[in-house]
This record gives structure tokens, C-alpha cells and sequence, in this order.
């Protein structure tokens, strides 16, 4: 349909369809939720760390054991500065660390690293 828009898709429904694209390349992926979160009641409640900051939403094994970092951004989103050097690290130490805003960078990325 010419003209038509396309609805604009969440960084959690990219979030998803990349951990469901690494678990068919037989990868290991968690969800990882940074930032804090309140926990108890009253005088109790206080909040806890969920992942330290700049931690990338997704974390995983690839098949072979290489450790991938995957930062789920929509399109034109950037990252803070604690997210690059999250990914800095992962690179510097041998992983695969990536800042995608969709499913195919993610499969190019994938073909690359499961062929070495």
C-alpha cells in the first residue's frame, strides 16, 4: 500500500524478537533489566539494583561459548554513555557487543561471529 505507515515498534518487542532470532542460532539469551526497582512496604520498602548501569538488555553464550551484549535501540535512539562503555568492555575482552535497532543487523552480526 503506497503512503501507508508502519506502526513503530517498541524497543521490547525488538528486545524479544532478538532473543527469539539467538535462541535459533542455538544461543543462550537472558533479558537483563538495569536500573532500580522498589522492593517491601511502608517503612521497609527500598530500592535495589537490578544490573549495574549501562548493563545491555540482552546477555547470552553463543553457541561455543563467545559472550554477546546485544542493546536493543528504536531507530535514531542513542546510546547513554555508561551503555558504550558496557559494550566497550565486552568488545575489549573478546565478546560480541551490539547496538541494534532491528532483527536483521543482528542475523549479518550473527552469520559473521557463528563462521569464525
Amino acid at each position: 500500500m503506497k503512503g501507508a505507515i508502519l506502526p513503530t515498534r517498541s524497543e521490547q518487542q525488538l528486545v524479544h524478537a532478538c532473543i527469539d532470532l539467538l535462541r535459533l542460532h542455538g544461543a543462550l539469551a537472558l533479558r537483563i533489566n538495569a536500573g532500580m526497582a522498589w522492593v517491601g512496604a511502608g517503612a521497609a520498602r527500598r530500592p535495589v539494583r537490578l544490573a549495574p548501569e549501562g548493563t545491555s538488555d540482552i546477555l547470552g553464550l553463543l553457541p561455543g561459548g563467545r559472550f554477546v551484549a546485544i542493546e536493543a535501540k528504536r531507530p535514531g535512539g542513542t546510546l547513554r554513555p555508561a551503555q558504550v562503555a558496557f559494550l566497550a568492555e565486552v568488545t575489549a575482552r573478546g565478546g560480541l557487543a551490539l547496538c541494534v535497532t532491528n532483527e536483521t543487523e543482528l542475523c549479518n552480526a550473527l552469520k559473521i561471529a557463528l563462521e569464525t
